[in-house]
């Protein structure tokens, strides 16, 4: 049987607008709203996302109803699933209901402006999520679905990771050259770590010695020490470095 050729997508990037030094000097920004307004741009983009999934099985859609879901957290179990959602502002709880005919409950908790990066803490039990709007932190009780915040007042918050242990809370921030350490326990700061031009995505190794953090303005990955807590090294990333991920590299 012969393969039907993958569809062109070359002209949707015409549509996207690209603003450059936002949300700072460094960055160049990818504005996919034109294109989202473009009628055939935007129908030529959903047909291109369907025709990627032809043929294959689907395990679940869920949708938060919420405009600009970004990031998502898994439990290990997959019984629940968090996302923020940047343009509501709002964070979304999924949980499996068990039953003859599984299905999945939604709830949905007001956060603040841009809200986007988060982590949920190591025993499970607490969401943290960074809000970009106004550099307060948002803290969820996941047992009784509740929200509070405070603010560390870290301008421009983008990411933010636990530790392994969940005694610290990192936060990079594209709007400051600082990365930000707070104690889970009082919400107390730290420090604050000159890390670059500014930073996003964010990954610590298992053992919690070292965080690597991506400062897109500055394309490389710094190396930071968690227990002197200071950057002991910079790995080159190429242009604009943002999203950061374990790899799994088989032995041979």
């Amino acid at each position: 049987m012969a393969t039907k050729p993958a569809m062109n997508c070359e002209p949707l990037k015409k549509l996207i607008r690209e603003v450059p030094d936002f949300p700072k000097k460094g960055i160049l920004f990818y504005d996919i709203t034109t294109l989202l307004k473009d009628k055939k741009g935007f129908a030529m983009l959903i047909d291109a996302l369907a025709e990627h999934y032809i043929g294959k099985e689907i395990d679940l859609i869920l949708g938060t109803g919420q405009d600009g879901t970004h990031m998502i957290y898994a439990f290990p179990d997959a019984s629940r699933l968090v996302t923020t959602n940047v343009g509501s502002g709002t964070v979304t709880i999924f949980e499996k209901r068990a039953g003859p005919r599984p299905n999945w409950s939604t709830t949905t908790l007001a956060a603040a402006p841009r809200v986007e990066g988060f982590d949920v803490s190591p025993d499970g039990k607490t969401a943290w999520a960074a809000n970009a709007g106004d550099g307060t932190i948002t803290t969820i009780d996941l047992a009784t679905k509740t929200a509070a915040s405070f603010s560390p007042n870290v301008r421009g918050a983008n990411r933010l990771k636990f530790t392994p242990d969940g005694k610290l809370v990192l936060i990079s921030s594209l709007g400051s050259p600082d990365l930000t350490i707070i104690r889970a326990s009082d919400k107390i700061e730290v420090k604050r770590i000159p890390i670059g031009k500014g930073s996003a995505g964010i990954q610590i190794q298992p053992d919690g010695a070292r965080a690597y953090v991506a400062c897109s303005p500055d394309n490389y990955v710094a190396v930071v020490d968690l227990r002197s807590l200071r950057v002991v090294g910079h790995i080159d990333a190429g242009t604009n470095p943002d999203g950061l991920a374990w790899a799994v590299v088989p032995r041979l």
